[in-house]
């Protein structure tokens, strides 16, 4: 009995690789909108899910986009409403 072309590890490892790419590709493109001036520095960036939507991907793939981003200091992220300034 031959062995399989592509054990599941290797499976594995080739989507992992597809999502580092698209991960990659993300951060790459947000990255030079802001550079290039499409997005202003502080502007807030549209909502995670509307984000992946135009991305077509996972939410969490965005999300990895971003820590990158943000590891890179190209962003910075933000829970939570911030609180109006009390009189």
């Amino acid at each position: 009995m031959r062995s399989p072309i592509l054990s599941s590890s290797a499976v594995a490892a080739d989507a992992d690789e597809v999502s580092g790419q698209q991960v990659g590709g993300i951060a790459e493109r947000i990255a030079s909108a802001i550079s290039l001036g499409m997005l202003a520095v502080g502007e807030r960036l549209p909502a995670e899910i509307e984000l992946a939507n135009q991305f077509g991907v996972a939410v969490a793939t965005l999300r990895k986009a971003l820590a990158s981003l943000r590891a890179q200091g190209i962003v910075e992220t933000r829970r939570g409403a911030t609180a109006a300034p009390s009189s």
